[in-house]
């Protein structure tokens, strides 16, 4: 296990350094002038120059990079050039809110998607069966913009269940005092179940636009794994000998199936980073996606720079925890995920 460990942080190590080299260099070969964007089209020559001196753009390439490598090693992503603040402050003050919609969904989603997989697998070619199948295609099929605005539609503006897609809140009620940064958790921690109850309520919509959208990959490959196992030799042989069907599904189809069913949840996460954009953008929450999404309207390269390291800096590790989850339930796989005889 500690040679499995040390050879997957290598492996990381690497795959950060290659995300930070790619974005820097993308980022630098876009067509236009950095200086320009960052000072603006009507900036006259001595601005641009100051914006030069202020960024490092005056240097060459290399010494660029050097500086900017220092500081991702020291915490620092840039300094937006919209607010004139610390990137690495701004992402880090929103990843909570973010998390907090992104946990809850897959959660939600794993929830209903892997007892309907197993049932559907279970059944297959019956009516239930069936329906999972096409609930997967439909969810498959469905755009996450045009729901959320169904959901907001019909139960904000129509029903007024919840209320309006603006933020984590409503404007006449304060966060919780912060513990963890998910006000959520934070409400029930210092005991303001009521609050708690409001964030809820703010939660629901955006939870269910991206649970619809992560719902389907976890029914699909469940059911999929989940028909191989039951197809296979020592399930045969524990239904003639007569073992409940039950203990068959629990113990040995899903236990057996378990590595698919991390893969699907792992899927489902990193999808989730990536989708946020549009459900966060869609919902006014202040969360690292709209901050993506504002940056690019704004042209803030230093941001938009920031959030990309910060997303795939996510994902890698991620996919580390993955390939822990599969050495714990199977020895035998090794980094790169095969299993060894």
């Amino acid at each position: 296990m500690t040679r499995f460990l040390a050879r997957r942080l290598v492996t990381t190590a690497l795959t950060l350094l290659g995300i930070v080299v790619v974005v820097f260099f993308v980022v630098r070969v876009l067509p236009g002038d950095a200086a320009v964007l960052r000072a603006g089209p009507y900036a006259d020559a001595e601005r641009l120059a100051q914006v030069r001196a202020d960024y490092g753009l005056d240097k060459p390439l290399y010494e660029q990079f050097l500086s900017y490598m220092g500081g991702i090693f020291h915490g620092d992503l840039g300094t937006s050039t919209v607010s004139g603040g610390s990137v690495a402050s701004e992402l880090f003050s929103r990843l909570p809110a973010s998390l907090e919609i992104g946990l809850y969904a897959v959660l939600l989603a794993c929830l209903i998607g892997i007892p309907m997989g197993v049932l559907a697998a279970a059944h297959r070619g019956g009516w239930l069966d069936r329906i999972v199948r096409l609930g997967v295609i439909a969810a498959s099929s469905m755009a996450m913009f045009w729901l959320g605005l169904l959901l907001i539609y019909f139960f904000f503006y129509r029903l007024g269940w919840f209320p309006a897609p603006i933020a984590r809140l409503p404007a006449d009620v304060g966060p919780p005092r912060h513990v963890t940064g998910l006000y959520t958790l934070d409400a029930l921690l210092t005991g303001q179940a009521g609050l708690a109850w409001t964030v809820a309520r703010s939660l629901m919509l955006p939870v269910l636009t991206l649970t619809v959208a992560l719902v389907a990959p976890v029914m699909k490959i469940v059911r999929q794994s989940m028909i191989e196992t039951l197809g296979s030799d020592y399930v045969r042989t524990a239904r003639a000998m007569g073992v409940p069907e039950r203990h068959i599904l629990m113990r040995d189809g899903l236990r057996n199936a378990l590595l698919p069913v991390v893969t699907a949840i792992g899927i489902v996460f990193g999808y989730m980073l990536g989708g946020n954009i549009i459900v966060e953008t869609l919902f006014a929450w202040p969360g690292i996606g709209r901050y993506a999404y504002q940056s690019i309207q704004n042209n803030d390269l230093e941001a938009l720079q920031g959030f990309v390291i910060l997303v795939g800096v996510m994902y890698v590790l991620l996919n580390v925890v993955i390939d822990i989850c599969y050495r714990l339930i199977d020895p035998r796989i090794s980094v790169g995920g095969k299993a060894r005889s």
